[in-house]
């Protein structure tokens, strides 16, 4: 069976390649867990960001501190040798951290009035 990989890093959704070609279901419960596993640190991320930021401005944030947070991760786990080194890994756990930055986004705007809103 041909695994598509470059080097040792597997290739982007290759977790649901694999899924969809008849394997391990048990990727996708990885796939959540691992945005799952990035979730609060999006959400206290958020927060601890300066409120005069706009909400778009700190979600952007979010997303990149924690996604090359991740990435380093997984260049570390590659260069260690220390388990795989995966895209997907990347993808959702910086997903994660985007979900925890909405939620927090949620939470600060709920109960202000529609005109001090950020937009």
């Amino acid at each position: 069976e041909r695994i598509i990989q470059s080097s040792e890093f597997n290739l982007l959704f290759y977790s649901y390649y694999i899924v969809l070609t008849g394997g391990e279901a048990e990727l996708l419960r990885s796939n959540f867990m691992n945005a799952l596993l990035f979730y609060p640190a999006g959400l206290f991320t958020f927060v601890l960001l300066p409120r005069r930021w706009s909400i778009p401005k700190k979600l952007l944030c979010v997303a990149v501190l924690l996604g090359m947070l991740s990435a380093g991760i997984e260049c570390i786990q590659h260069f260690c040798q220390i388990g795989q080194a995966e895209t997907d890994d990347v993808i959702h756990n910086t997903l994660g951290a985007l979900f925890g930055g909405c939620a927090a986004a949620l939470a600060v705007t709920r109960g202000k009035p529609p005109h001090e809103r950020d937009h």
